[in-house]
Order: C-alpha cells, then structure tokens, then sequence
C-alpha cells in the first residue's frame, strides 16, 4: 500500500493544485488553506 500510495502522490499534488486555484478564485480562505496544509502532508509523505 505504501509504494501504490508514494505513486499517486503527483496526481494528488495536480488535484489539490486544481483546488487551491478554485478556492482562490472564489475567496475561499478555509478551503485555500486547507488545501495548502494538503500539500504541505503529500509534500512531507514524499520525503519518507
């Protein structure tokens, strides 16, 4: 599970990266930070 985890991390990164544009394109405060600590996590995991 982890390796089939590590492998889908650029496509989470290009979903959240959707994401963050739509919550900034609206104003959505919560949901742009929110998906900031998102990637912050894929980010991280990426490391281990």
């Amino acid at each position: 599970m982890f390796c089939s985890s590590k492998k889908r991390s650029p496509e989470a990164l290009e979903r959240y990266e959707q994401a963050l544009a739509f919550y900034r394109d609206i104003g959505a405060r919560l949901g742009e930070a929110n998906t900031l600590q998102a990637i912050g996590d894929v980010l991280q995991f990426q490391k281990t």
